[in-house]
């Protein structure tokens, strides 16, 4: 008689106070562009709780322990800098919707919160002067 295999899942995806992400709250992103707009899926990591991004860069990127626990460590001594956050919302925005439109969403991003200039439309026709 044959042994049954043991079967394995993957663990649920929890928000730090332990309910999971959902349509119905809202907290729902989708990896179609048309769903969740790359920007939006970018806001979603970068706004990623400091309780759980380490375990979301463990489960979501392809970055080492040591390179994830110095990052954690980062996050637990300056929190307000957004290191960790920073580096998931990079590395899974690239992996879903590639390293330019990642670069693209990022530059908005810091020039809205007034860290960054987007750079000049590739159309001169499209500058205004003044």
């Amino acid at each position: 008689m044959a042994k049954a295999r043991a079967c394995t899942s993957t663990p649920l995806i929890t928000k730090a106070d332990g309910t999971e992400f959902g349509k119905t709250d809202g907290s729902a992103i989708w990896l179609d562009a048309k769903m969740t707009s790359p920007y939006d899926f970018y806001q979603f990591w970068l706004n990623a709780e400091d309780a759980k991004v380490a375990d979301y860069l463990i489960i979501f990127t392809f970055r080492g322990r040591d390179e994830i626990a110095a990052l954690e460590e980062r996050t637990r001594d300056r929190p307000a800098q957004r290191d960790a956050q920073r580096a998931l919302a990079e590395d899974v925005t690239a992996l879903v919707h590639g390293e330019e439109t990642m670069q693209r969403v990022r530059a908005a991003g810091q020039a809205l919160v007034g860290t960054g200039n987007l750079p000049a439309p590739p159309n001169p026709a499209l500058c205004v002067s003044g």
